[in-house]
């Protein structure tokens, strides 16, 4: 519990938080009280994309008024998952049908006692194995629509439809 609550913690901005566990213990009953010492937020100084491929490149910079990212910002480890898995939906919806959210990493380099962190959001290459050559990410396009109808529906006259 120590470890999960510390871990939490660090994750909401807090990097430099510890948590110490104090047990009491009175017959048959124990009591724990967690101490948190959150210390000082982190927040994001800069943001960069390394982003190889120029056409995935071009549909996050056409949306980048959504991004979750922007320098001010506090460093919230929830933050980041979430706009990873916002970038992975967008990029299915334009045709990445075998893109998943484990192809976008963080690079965070802190500068040393100042609570800002260097964020980089790097989009790694395609690779289904890890023995397997990268490449870049396939798009798929829709190439024909057929469209099968029942003969009751066809049969339907015209003007009978509200």
């Amino acid at each position: 519990s120590q470890e999960v609550i510390e871990i939490a913690v660090r994750n909401m901005v807090y990097m430099g938080a510890t948590v110490h566990l104090d047990k009491k213990s009175k017959k048959n009953k124990l009591k724990l009280a967690y101490r948190i010492h959150a210390g000082h937020p982190y927040r994001v100084r800069h943001v960069v994309y390394d982003i190889d491929d120029w056409v995935i490149s071009n549909y996050m910079r056409q949306d980048s008024a959504q991004s979750l990212l922007a320098p001010g910002m506090l460093f919230d480890v929830n933050v980041l998952d979430t706009e990873r898995q916002r970038i992975t939906k967008l990029l299915q919806n334009k045709g990445y049908y075998k893109f998943n959210k484990d192809f976008l990493v963080y690079q965070a380099d802190t500068a040393r006692n100042t609570y800002l962190v260097d964020l980089t959001l790097r989009l790694l290459p395609y690779q289904r194995r890890k023995e397997d050559l990268p490449r870049k990410h396939r798009q798929y396009k829709v190439g024909e629509v057929n469209f099968l109808a029942d003969d009751e529906i066809m049969s339907v006259q015209e003007g009978t439809l509200e």
